[in-house]
């Protein structure tokens, strides 16, 4: 029996399943069957936006599958310099680069992330397999599946979680090629002489340009400039930077502490009170300096300090578009007192506000602060 759809994600599959499903009605046209290894290939993969490498991938993988199964992250994240493209542009831009006889033997579905949690992203992604291939009235145990990441992140996502779905024998893009398609968008847009040509299909260009002068990538364009400065500065660094910085994460009665970002990077956006360690300070300590200086938090030191309950590192490699960075998060428990205590926006903060666990969403906070609140206090 298929595994149930966790429910953070029913509304999303939901859905997708209204407005689309006739486009996950795979159908085999293969003539010669028995040549093939794999009833299903699963494809995990950002796809942003669908490069040449990722045509090359589904090229292969069509001949070692009956059936392609496509599964898009970062389907419920911000537009983003990392993420810029939703999840309907990318799936119009792929689909513009399938024939029609490909594109009939290829199923492409959202799938959340669970960045600091494999075995339960690994779960909900069986859960969407195993959905699909009852809706193809076929049996999970009857059918012979297997797996591919197209970024390097979530092959090791894959291989954590999704043992039982073998690897295939495709070379993935290699790593930061998706991160160079993206800076190539943005230099094209400010007027650099790079050819995208080079790296994306001809079908994708016309809906990838047509983005170029839309307010939102505006946005974007002017968080890039700025990541460039922010990066321009380490340069001449005599070894790779690495970042260190601190996030509070405030809970009391069921809400969590959140600050509005007042400039780029992810200006607008919701975040965890947080930034840089200073140099002679401890984590703990620039964590609480932070918390303060960014929601003027009116409670005691001593009170604020007794009640921190755990501390976690979170350090995938590629959680910022600044470059490496590896943060120290703190969970300071206020308990059940009976109001909140007041916030006040400051420093590198707009807005400061308490937000009921069910309030928050995903697609307004900044980076992976969503998936450090999944880890630290249990968001779906």
């Amino acid at each position: 029996m298929p595994q149930p759809i966790p429910s953070c994600m029913r509304r999303l599959w939901s859905h997708w399943h209204r407005h689309r499903v006739v486009k996950c009605r795979l159908r085999s046209r293969v003539g010669a069957v028995g040549c093939l290894m794999l009833d299903y290939l699963v494809i995990f993969g950002r796809f942003q936006p669908p490069h040449r490498e990722h045509s090359r991938v589904i090229e292969q993988g069509l001949k070692c599958a009956r059936q392609l199964i496509v599964l898009f992250g970062a389907v419920d994240l911000p537009r983003s310099i990392q993420h810029p493209w939703t999840f309907d542009e990318r799936v119009e831009m792929l689909e513009s680069t399938l024939a029609p006889d490909a594109s009939e033997r290829i199923c492409m579905l959202p799938a959340p992330d669970n960045l600091y949690r494999s075995q339960r992203w690994a779960k909900a992604m069986s859960a969407i397999v195993a959905a699909q291939v009852a809706a193809d009235g076929r049996a999970m145990s009857a059918v012979r599946i297997g797996s591919l990441g197209t970024g390097f992140d979530v092959r090791a996502q894959a291989r954590q979680g999704l043992s039982a779905w073998p690897g295939v024998n495709i070379k993935p893009p290699t790593n930061n090629y998706g991160t160079d398609v993206r800076a190539q968008v943005f230099q094209v847009a400010a007027g650099g002489e790079a050819q995208l040509e080079q790296w994306l299909s001809a079908a994708v260009l016309p809906a990838l340009r047509a983005t170029l002068d839309t307010a939102w990538f505006a946005e974007l364009q002017a968080e890039f400039a700025a990541n460039d400065q922010f990066r321009e500065a380490w340069r001449h660094a005599p070894w790779p930077p690495i970042h260190v910085t601190v996030d509070a994460i405030v809970i009391v009665q069921e809400q969590v502490l959140l600050v509005q970002r007042a400039r780029h990077p992810g200006k607008g956006l919701w975040a965890l009170p947080g930034g840089f360690l200073d140099p002679h300070e401890t984590l703990v300590a620039a964590c609480i300096r932070e918390l303060y200086e960014e929601t003027h938090i009116e409670i005691e030191r001593s009170v604020l300090s007794a009640s921190m309950r755990l501390n976690e590192v979170f350090d995938n490699p590629v959680r910022s578009a600044r470059g490496r960075t590896i943060t120290h998060a703190y969970l300071f428990d206020l308990g059940d007192i009976p109001l909140a205590p007041s916030v006040t926006g400051g420093d590198d903060a707009r807005l400061a506000r308490w937000f009921p666990f069910e309030r928050v969403q995903r697609g307004q906070l900044f980076e992976d602060h969503y998936a450090i609140l999944q880890a630290m206090i249990g968001l779906e």
